[in-house]
């Protein structure tokens, strides 16, 4: 795979690059990440397409899909991570350019308040968001994804016709709300 942002962002260069090369699974394990990468970068490709016009990543971390996947400018993607982790991302990427509406939000995620308060200002214009949890679910409990996808739900529904507004994709995952937050 060859994403010079990712390069830049992850590898911090070619000391970093090094470093990745040096390490005893890198080149092991090299094809499930690209694979990974390939089927999320497939599959929100094909959600927008359908007609999603928020994309919400919870432990955003380095993703760098805003900056290169071929999404509309109308696009909002919100992207919610620790403070220290956006600190830094932003500093790597000021001089990129997004290719959509992009918004960094600040939050600690197993933080229940701060990230109720956080979810309660996500709004799709048309109630058609997409969650994305590549990089979270696997540090949480699955009471915690639970409760995670409670809050989602409680929040995206309100005024957007209900739990249906939740977007499905490729496993079922449900909260205690009884809301579809993962795949089908």
């Amino acid at each position: 795979m060859d994403d010079p942002t990712f390069r830049k962002v992850v590898l911090a260069g070619a000391r970093g690059a090094e470093i990745a090369a040096a390490m005893p699974f890198s080149e092991q394990n090299e094809w499930a990440w690209i694979a990974r990468t390939y089927l999320f970068d497939q599959f929100v490709t094909e959600q927008v397409q359908a007609g999603v016009n928020q994309i919400v990543n919870l432990g955003a971390g380095l993703d760098t899909r805003p900056y290169r996947l071929a999404l509309p400018p109308s696009l909002h993607w919100v992207e919610i991570d620790l403070p220290a982790v956006l600190d830094y991302k932003e500093e790597i990427l000021a001089p990129a350019v997004p290719r959509c509406r992009l918004e960094r939000r600040r939050c600690d995620l197993s933080d229940i308040a701060a990230r109720r308060d956080v979810f309660s200002r996500l709004r799709p214009s048309d109630g058609r968001a997409l969650i994305l949890t590549e990089g979270v679910l696997m540090y949480l409990s699955e009471q915690d994804v639970g409760a995670l996808a409670s809050d989602l739900c409680t929040s995206l529904s309100h005024g957007a016709g209900g739990p249906q507004s939740c977007v499905r994709c490729s496993r079922r995952l449900r909260g205690s709300s009884g809301c579809h937050f993962g795949c089908d």
